[in-house]
């Protein structure tokens, strides 16, 4: 299965760190975050990589060339930032010969367990999807709400007033019948939490991740990352 790690974002929230390294880049107790997501995709033998690049993308380009050599790897860029949703239609093409595709955001540090969460996504059968985990800040972060069969049943995007505090991972299955359900025009500026997921309550369902998962996208998070890879790298190799 293809995999697509988005890697296009300023990391405004990580200066001055991102000043001069691209957010993927940025290192977690030495190792630059992105060489994490290639030790997983290593491991659950995920050969097939696209990575869409924006800010400081020949960084982020140099790195990828000299380091993974073994994996089969495209990268696009993109002058104008698209969003999480409009990168995927841009790069629908890449994913023609695939049933279904991974997408995860490279600012996340986990240890995802990618095999159960494929097996889920096969025995439910669903469009979508969408890892979930229980968060700290739930006005932060898109809230969703889960049936009894895991079906996502609402979703709200950074909530004034959260319902619950699962929160949306950052890290899906999309089978590509969703391309089915849209006619937009590509290079338009479209995101995940705002645009494509409230269309699909209810045709999605919620894998709850019992793995290590921290958006490293505030400093906060970045300390906080650093702190738990010294005290347990076991966990991330």
């Amino acid at each position: 299965m293809k995999a697509f790690l988005l890697s296009a974002g300023r990391g405004e929230r990580l200066r001055p760190i991102t000043y001069d390294i691209p957010k993927c880049l940025v290192p977690i107790n030495n190792i630059p975050l992105i060489k994490y997501w290639f030790r997983l995709f290593r491991k659950y033998e995920i050969n097939d990589v696209l990575i869409n690049t924006h800010y400081l993308s020949e960084n982020i380009y140099d790195y990828v060339q000299e380091n993974f050599k073994d994996f089969n790897i495209q990268i696009t860029f993109e002058k104008d930032l698209l969003g999480s949703f409009g990168s995927i239609i841009k790069n629908k093409d890449y994913f023609s010969s695939e049933k279904s595709f991974l997408v995860f955001y490279s600012d996340n540090l986990t240890n995802l367990n990618i095999a159960n969460f494929l097996s889920f996504h096969e025995s439910h059968g669903s469009l979508i999807s969408m890892g979930v985990f229980p968060c700290i800040n739930p006005k932060e972060c898109g809230i969703v709400r889960l049936s009894d069969d895991n079906t996502i049943i609402d979703f709200v995007e950074k909530p004034k007033n959260p319902i619950g505090n699962l929160a949306n991972a950052g890290v899906y299955i999309f089978d590509k019948k969703i391309f089915d359900y849209f006619n937009v025009k590509e290079n338009t500026f479209l995101d995940i939490g705002n645009y494509l997921l409230p269309k699909f309550i209810s045709q999605m369902k919620g894998f709850i991740i019992n793995d290590y998962l921290l958006d490293i996208g505030t400093l906060d998070n970045y300390n906080l990352a650093n702190q738990h890879v010294s005290l347990n790298p076991s966990l991330f190799d």
